[in-house]
């Protein structure tokens, strides 16, 4: 998908039809395969069509799929009233603690610790091809927020308020322990 869609520029947002009208002048090989008198047309397995394009955003000079844009959009402005481009900078300044890393358009890595943070964002839930989260060094009392995140490999929880022994948060631990989430607390 990268490939096909870095022609049509950076620092715009393409919708999915504007992404399928630039296509629709690429034409596509197709192969008749007769079948008990009825003809299936299939495209060539060479070529992969994505079933859904979705929108894409320049963040900083990496492609971003827009939805996991618009959660740091919202993350930034519900918690630290800033916007995206200035609290999750650290693409751009190495130095800044707030750490995102994008890979293959998708928020991979991210680190929110040590933020005041009393919650887990509802829209960390939104980053789902999100591997390793730091949340450590807040004031979380509960785990929360996380079910979304089906690649994820590594948590850091320590050093918050949460009480490993109340059933919401065993339950939780729990579950992400049965996914291979290791667990920093």
């Amino acid at each position: 998908m990268t490939n096909i869609l870095k022609p049509f520029g950076r620092g715009k947002v393409l919708t999915e039809e504007e992404v399928v009208a630039q296509l629709e002048g690429h034409v596509v090989p197709v192969v008749e395969i007769p079948v008990e008198q009825h003809v299936v047309v299939q495209p060539p397995t060479d070529i992969i069509v994505p079933e859904n394009l979705g929108d894409i955003v320049d963040f900083h000079g990496y492609e971003l799929v827009k939805s996991e844009y618009d959660a740091l959009t919202s993350i930034a402005k519900d918690y630290f009233q800033n916007t995206a481009e200035e609290y999750f900078n650290n693409v751009i300044h190495p130095n800044i603690t707030i750490y995102l890393s994008i890979r293959n358009q998708h928020v991979t890595w991210l680190s929110m610790g040590n933020q005041n943070l009393l919650k887990v964002p509802v829209e960390v839930g939104e980053l789902t091809e999100l591997q390793i989260l730091f949340l450590d060094y807040n004031q979380i009392t509960q785990i929360e927020n996380l079910d979304n995140l089906l690649e994820l490999k590594i948590l850091y929880l320590s050093d918050n308020n949460i009480d490993y022994d109340l059933p919401h948060n065993k339950q939780e631990l729990q579950k992400l322990e049965d996914r291979g989430v290791a667990i920093s607390r």
